[in-house]
């Protein structure tokens, strides 16, 4: 969905559930989660 109103919208959803794994994790594994979810967009 790249070049679309969707990425940003996605994006900024991503970075609420970021927080909340961040919240519920240890630094490592919330970066860690971060480079996997890079990796796969």
């Amino acid at each position: 969905m790249s070049g679309t109103l969707a990425g940003p919208v996605e994006a900024a959803v991503c970075l609420d559930d970021l927080r909340a794994v961040a919240a519920a994790t240890t630094p490592a594994d919330a970066w860690n989660f971060v480079e996997g979810a890079a990796a796969a967009s």
